[in-house]
């Protein structure tokens, strides 16, 4: 598979209306989703599939009404938020159909059966590609034009504040890829882990719809623990990462992608995401189990987020090393008042700890704001 190193980020998502991560009503995401460009799916027809025993449909074969008109979807989702909006991130099963037998759809139905009580919800949308989305191939101009333009703004879907993601990571014994071998995933799980808010992303490594759930708080609040958080990457890194995967893929006898094309589309996609992600003015990635190696690759996309007011790194395994690379990007972070660092290893080290204190200070930025307990 060649995989397209990018030459430069995309200064700004290109495309009429505003590409958000934080707003819903009059930014691009709602208007094509007005517009009939991304679809949302009731939660009525998927469970109508297991009833049935069918596999999800793709875009032109789903019926109207089991698909939330475009005006009802933006207005639901304005009122409701993350509890109405749901995008599902899932592994493909096979080149032709995501999930032919039912293995995620039976987990995802599931899930939103307990989704739907913990907000008192009768019903609510969600993104799924393969429903979601005209084929790349539509025998009609308008729908190839659609798919174009929803495709660029796949970025602010798992990355919007107000959308809630459920991460599918499981796979089928004979499956010889994991969630976390595929090119699409990746991608969604960058976007994912730098997401605003909470409550509002979920990873289920498996789900047993026999064992009855008494408590839909409780079911959820355990597991928080289990949502991966994946750094955000430089377009280098990111193309570097694709290409060690590809080289697993190649070595099972797979492929990256379902779909070759997108092995160059997704470079563009990540730029876009990364535009918003660097002109985020907080970003929290607490108790990760990250280390120095991902503190560097934080850093190296820092380096573009001047906006980044607040970064909250506790409960983490930074050390020296994590901190030198801290301390070199500091400056070009002018905005950032708050760097929260407790409960790291490197809070019981008086060196480590002396060196943040005095760049802290050098860089004028407010004494409070530097927590290491």
């Amino acid at each position: 598979v060649m995989l397209l190193v990018p030459s430069a980020p995309t200064l700004k998502p290109k495309g009429e209306g505003t590409s958000s991560i934080t707003t819903t009503s009059g930014s691009r995401l709602a208007e094509l989703i007005k517009r009939g460009c991304i679809a949302l799916v009731k939660t009525s027809y998927l469970e109508d599939c297991i009833y049935s025993n069918q596999p999800v449909m793709s875009r032109q074969r789903v019926p109207s009404m089991q698909l939330w008109s475009g005006d009802e979807a933006v207005r639901m989702w304005k009122k409701h938020g993350k509890c109405f909006f749901v995008a599902v991130s899932y592994p493909w099963l096979s080149r032709t159909h995501p999930d032919p037998d039912n293995f995620h759809l039976r987990v995802l139905v599931g899930i939103l059966g307990e989704y739907k009580r913990l907000w008192g919800m009768r019903e609510v949308a969600v993104f799924l590609d393969y429903a979601s989305l005209w084929p790349r191939d539509s025998r009609s101009e308008d729908a190839r034009a659609q798919f174009a333009e929803a495709l660029g703004e796949m970025a602010t879907i798992y990355a919007h504040k107000a959308v809630t993601t459920i991460q599918l990571t499981s796979v089928p014994e004979c499956e010889p890829r994991s969630y976390e071998d595929r090119g699409w995933t990746l991608f969604e799980s960058i976007m994912i882990s730098s997401k605003s808010g909470d409550w509002n992303r979920w990873a289920i490594s498996g789900f047993d719809d026999d064992v009855l759930v008494d408590d839909p708080y409780m079911f959820f609040d355990g597991l928080r623990p289990d949502v991966r958080l994946v750094p955000p990457m430089s377009p280098k890194r990111f193309a570097a990462e694709l290409r060690a995967r590809s080289l697993v893929a190649e070595e099972r006898d797979c492929s990256l992608f379902a779909d070759p094309r997108d092995a160059e589309a997704i470079h563009a996609r990540y730029r876009d995401g990364l535009w918003h992600i660097c002109r985020k003015t907080e970003l929290s990635y607490c108790d990760a189990g990250w280390g120095d190696d991902e503190v560097q690759t934080l850093c190296e996309v820092l380096q573009d987020a001047g906006a980044l007011e607040a970064l909250h790194l506790s409960g983490n395994h930074i050390m020296s090393k994590g901190v030198s690379m801290l301390l070199k990007v500091l400056p070009k972070l002018g905005s950032l008042r708050s760097l929260v660092l407790a409960d790291n290893p490197l809070c019981k080290d008086a060196g480590d700890c002396e060196r943040l204190r005095l760049a802290w200070e050098l860089n004028a930025r407010p004494a409070s704001g530097l927590v290491l307990s």
